[in-house]
């Protein structure tokens, strides 16, 4: 006997419509104290207490009620006991007759309601091994994701350790990018310093230049020294200075040409490193009259049209 014909055993049990033999069969399995015979008794049970609700009354029409009264006739003159005796004789009368219990007019039996019920168990039983089929296939899938977990799980780690490795080397290349910018920074300070060399290397073999040699004149920076090379038929002038106090960000250091009956005229300005050596090339402004000195301030950064501040270094030409 399958699980499926267990389970139509307890509703027919549990409905008290089973058959001698098919009754101790099923008290024969509920005896045997196997689970699921008192859980398919459980199960049968609630369904039909369902199926009771499942389903209004129908109250007999007119029709039938003068049929039964034209066969039992009236509750004085019938005994109740007589009536019982027939509706006992006409359903033995029914069990005995050569038709599958399967196929039973139920409406006949038990009436219209519980006909309804019937119905209502059968769809149940066609429908419960398709049930079961869906449940052992999600049971299935189930099991199936679970094995795809840990799968899963490894491949989101290895996507970690992926970003990981290209954030690294995205650092590495802008490390490259700034060490490349600070190289090309350095060359760039290293070729001014080489233009300023040769400009100064030419200005000094030049039999045109006239040189100033610049003396500190304040304790601002004591030991400070520059040397100016000043070449007219070139224009251009060249201050070499050296040993100068460093400037801060609100500070200059400003160059001045000192003409003969003229106001001095910016050359330009140096902002001063710690090393407190610088090299400032320009052009040579056109004035009137006669060049006699260079000289070297400390301005408010920005400088100024005439010298303000003090004058930190002071030289003739020759």
């Amino acid at each position: 006997m399958t699980r499926d014909d267990l389970h139509n055993l307890m509703l027919l049990y549990a409905a008290d419509l089973a058959e001698p033999e098919e009754r101790a069969a099923a008290e024969k399995w509920l005896a045997s104290g196997h689970p699921a015979a008192a859980g398919a008794l459980a199960e049968a049970r609630a369904t039909l207490a369902a199926m009771t609700t499942a389903v209004d009354p129908i109250a007999p029409s007119s029709t039938q009620w003068a049929a039964l009264e034209a066969k039992l006739g009236t509750a004085e003159s019938t005994p109740i006991v007589e009536v019982i005796e027939a509706a006992t004789d006409a359903l033995d009368a029914r069990r005995a007759a050569d038709v599958p219990r399967r196929f039973v007019n139920w409406r006949n039996v038990v009436g219209t309601a519980a006909a309804a019920a019937i119905a209502a168990l059968a769809v149940w039983l066609w429908q419960a091994p398709h049930i079961r089929t869906l449940e052992a296939e999600v049971a299935e899938k189930k099991g199936k994701i679970e094995e795809l977990a840990p799968m899963a799980r490894g491949n989101d780690q290895r996507l970690v350790e992926q970003r990981q490795a290209l954030a690294d080397a995205r650092s590495q290349v802008q490390d490259l990018i700034d060490a490349n910018q600070a190289s090309a920074e350095q060359i760039a300070r290293l070729q001014e310093q080489l233009d300023a060399m040769t400009d100064q290397f030419r200005m000094a073999m030049s039999p045109t230049v006239r040189t100033a040699e610049l003396a500190s004149t304040s304790s601002l920076s004591p030991d400070a020294v520059a040397r100016a090379h000043v070449d007219e038929d070139a224009e251009r002038v060249q201050v070499s200075l050296a040993r100068f106090a460093p400037t801060d960000p609100s500070e200059t250091y400003q160059l001045w040409i000192l003409t003969e009956g003229q106001p001095p005229t910016s050359l330009g300005m140096v902002s001063m490193g710690a090393s407190g050596d610088a090299i400032f090339s320009g052009p040579l402004p056109q004035t009137q009259g006669a060049k006699l000195a260079v000289a070297v301030s400390l301005e408010e950064a920005g400088g100024k049209p005439l010298p303000e501040g003090k004058i930190i270094a002071y030289g003739v030409l020759n």
